[in-house]
């Protein structure tokens, strides 16, 4: 009789525990991606791009008449991100592409707290997925109900034997059952008994590895993601720094063709003076200038491949300007001089009419050469016979502007819209049947407005050009 309320009260407050102690848990009941749904097979592999929406349909399982307010904390990454959040759809947008973990925790204002649950999701589906390991979905809650139930089964049994002890022994007392039968029949009693005992203690030890494996496996998820994010970050290196070279090999490209196509006008030039030494009988003077001209401009192309042997002997291909107090009208006559074979072969005058009084003023005597050479060249190659070239410069308020006019083959509007860009091809041709290479004007374009300076062009079909730029005045 004393075991039997002895059993009878561990059965009262073991169902009192299971009662008293209800698990309430959080729960994801809808995902939607863009307004999409997910279905359920996909909750555990999420992917979604950067500029994907992601909705999560929340919900809980405390009583529905507990007229407390329901709240959720979220976390994203392990960071606490809404405390009080108190609707059932959560929404996220514009996350890093990478792996991430949501957790969300529902509790009420009366202070009861439900199991959270938390979700992986990539952004980005260029990442490879790490895969949530949930051990045939089997939760720390779900193996405790187990037990539960495998111990109330037990009781049960308890009971039973109990019972049929008790019936046993009261027919011993009326005399109707023998004494051996009766304790074989508690013997078993108590066998049974120990096996229980052994099947209880067997699965304490497999919950506890249970648990164990649980640990492990939430490790190895944790190093798999960190694994994954070293890689994402390695990637981006490595996307920049081809980047990077990309650009180097941009600059590269670009800045050869600068330079080469520099060498061509003075090369072009020394050309020009010895077909004059050839079919003029010139004065000994005239020889003499020509040989001066030819002297200029073998210095020319030294300095071109002097600058393109020191760009290749640095790191970067950037185009270096060196600024200094220079003289423009200088550097007008030194273009003059070496155009002037080529204008006289095609019967061309040049013009020089800069302004005479023009200050000193700090730019990269080189560079600016360069452009003007660009624009009186060009304007010689696209004139015809017995024109003129004329070559203006003077002060405005600000600026020192230079102008290159001539009467040749002229733009048409088509052209003018494009007529800087590089590697232009226009509708004109050169009156002479000369070569373009459709650079010379993009590289005015781009010392002068690395001189802080403007350039823009008058021109019109048949009538000729007129190109014109300011740079401004530094002292």
């Amino acid at each position: 009789m004393k075991k039997t309320i002895k059993y009878s009260l561990a059965l009262l407050m073991l169902c009192s525990i299971v009662s008293t102690s209800q698990v309430f848990k959080t729960t994801i009941s809808s995902i939607y991606i863009d307004d999409v749904k997910v279905i359920k097979p996909d909750f555990a592999d999420l992917k979604v791009k950067s500029d994907q929406r992601l909705l999560f349909v929340l919900g809980n399982n405390f009583t529905e008449h507990d007229e407390s307010i329901i709240y959720y904390r979220i976390f994203i990454d392990n960071k606490l991100v809404e405390e009080y959040y108190n609707s059932e759809n959560y929404t996220i947008t514009d996350l890093s592409s990478g792996v991430h973990i949501i957790k969300i925790q529902a509790y009420n204002s009366s202070g009861k707290e439900a199991i959270p649950i938390q979700k992986k999701f990539i952004v980005d589906p260029g990442v490879t997925a790490v895969k949530m390991i949930n051990l045939f979905e089997i939760s720390d809650v779900q193996i405790i109900y187990a037990l539960y139930a495998i111990l109330l089964l037990l009781i049960g049994l308890i009971f039973f034997l109990s019972a049929k002890l008790k019936s046993v022994k009261q027919g011993v007392n009326r005399g109707g059952v023998k004494t051996d039968v009766l304790m074989s029949d508690l013997d078993k009693v108590n066998e049974h008994n120990i096996i229980l005992k052994r099947g209880y203690k067997k699965i304490e030890d497999e919950n506890k590895r249970l648990k164990k494996t649980i640990g492990q496996l939430n490790k190895n998820i944790q190093s798999l993601e960190e694994a994954n994010i070293n890689l994402m970050e390695q990637k981006e290196a490595l996307i920049e720094k081809k980047l990077k070279l990309e650009d180097l090999q941009k600059q590269k490209e670009e800045l050869l063709a600068i330079k080469f196509h520099d060498i061509k006008n003075p090369a072009q030039a020394i050309q020009g003076f010895v077909e004059l030494l050839e079919s003029y009988d010139l004065t000994a003077q005239e020889q003499q200038e020509i040989m001066e001209s030819i002297v200029l401009s073998t210095g020319n192309i030294m300095e071109l491949v002097q600058s393109i042997s020191e760009t290749f002997a640095k790191e970067n291909f950037e185009d270096e300007y060196i600024m200094e107090l220079s003289s423009l009208q200088t550097v007008i006559h030194s273009v003059v001089t070496i155009n002037s074979a080529y204008a006289k072969k095609k019967q061309i005058r040049l013009l020089n009419n800069s302004s005479q009084s023009m200050p000193e003023f700090v730019f990269d005597p080189l560079k600016v050469k360069e452009a003007i050479d660009n624009l009186v060249n060009n304007a010689v190659k696209y004139s015809y016979p017995n024109n003129d070239v004329t070559i203006r410069s003077f002060l405005t308020e600000t600026h020192a502007r230079v102008e290159v006019k001539d009467n040749g083959v002229g733009m048409t509007e088509k052209d003018l819209e494009k007529v800087f860009e590089k590697g232009a091809k226009l509708s004109s041709k050169p009156t002479g049947g000369e070569k373009s290479s459709g650079l010379g004007l993009w590289i005015v374009k781009k010392i002068v407005e690395a001189h802080d300076g403007k350039v823009y062009v008058e021109s019109k079909k048949g009538i000729g050009s007129k190109f014109t730029f300011e740079l401004p005045i530094k002292f």
